[in-house]
């Protein structure tokens, strides 16, 4: 499926009900075969969308988090936007991210320890640009 088809997809379902629905279910199985593949399967990579579990530590817990996230190769950088599919909260992962920067990405059966940057101002208007330019 070419990028266009996706775009196409997502703004066809990405904002309905339904899908909010069905995509929470979705993001459980993702994360359930990413895990148990060592981050070398699932339902993004079928997709053909770059995709990395971001294990991020609970703010108020203190456990391991993870999540499933499509990202955006920029350099050595992965970029990932806490759109939330629009709803009107930041997830929990980009919350615990605010709280502790430190991370561990899991890519292709690598393993990355990564610290987090929030962008803002310049540095966010310039990724953002390029974010959209894909």
């Amino acid at each position: 499926m070419g990028a266009e088809r996706k775009s196409v997809v997502f703004e066809m379902f990405g904002d309905s009900d339904w899908f909010a629905g069905v995509g929470k279910k979705l993001a459980v199985a993702d994360l359930f075969l990413q895990r148990r593949t060592g981050g070398r399967f699932g339902l993004l990579t079928l997709a053909k969308l770059p995709n990395i579990v971001l294990t991020t530590t609970g703010r108020k817990t203190g456990l391991p988090r993870h999540a499933c996230l499509i990202y955006v190769p920029r350099g050595e950088d992965y970029v990932i936007v806490d759109s939330n599919w629009g709803q009107s909260r930041r997830p929990e992962w980009s919350a615990n991210l605010l709280a502790n920067p430190r991370a561990q990405i899991l890519e292709r059966g690598h393993r990355t320890e990564v610290h987090a940057r929030h962008l803002t101002g310049t540095d966010r208007d310039e990724v953002w640009g390029e974010l959209l330019e894909k």
